[in-house]
């Protein structure tokens, strides 16, 4: 685990890069985009701390689906994906945390 800090506009993760870790927001706003098939970037949601970042990556061994960037001032709290494979496999509480976060995510606002 790291905490790192992001100044305004720095990008934090590309979509279609290799997701490697887990973001948890900690101080901060993060904008959530996505480049449509015809070109045009979408915003699809604005993250708060205590929101994950690369949750649905690490449970689909996916690539990064959508880019992040920093709004404001941010600092994150980066999890390596190898060190949260033991949680998954040993400890319920935190696949039920991770189901959580992951459906709340298709909540309409």
């Amino acid at each position: 685990m790291h905490i790192q800090t992001f100044a305004p506009g720095e990008t934090l993760c590309r979509q279609g890069d290799v997701a490697h870790e887990l973001y948890l927001l900690v101080e901060g706003k993060l904008k959530i985009t996505h480049m449509s098939a015809t070109g045009k970037r979408l915003v699809l949601s604005f993250k708060h701390p205590f929101d994950l970042v690369g949750d649905i990556e690490f449970v689909r061994k996916i690539e990064l689906m959508n880019t992040v960037e920093a709004v404001t001032p941010v600092t994150v709290l980066r999890i390596a994906y190898p060190d949260l494979e033991e949680a998954r496999v040993h400890h319920s509480a935190f696949l039920l945390f991770l189901l959580e976060t992951i459906t709340k995510k298709f909540e309409l606002k």
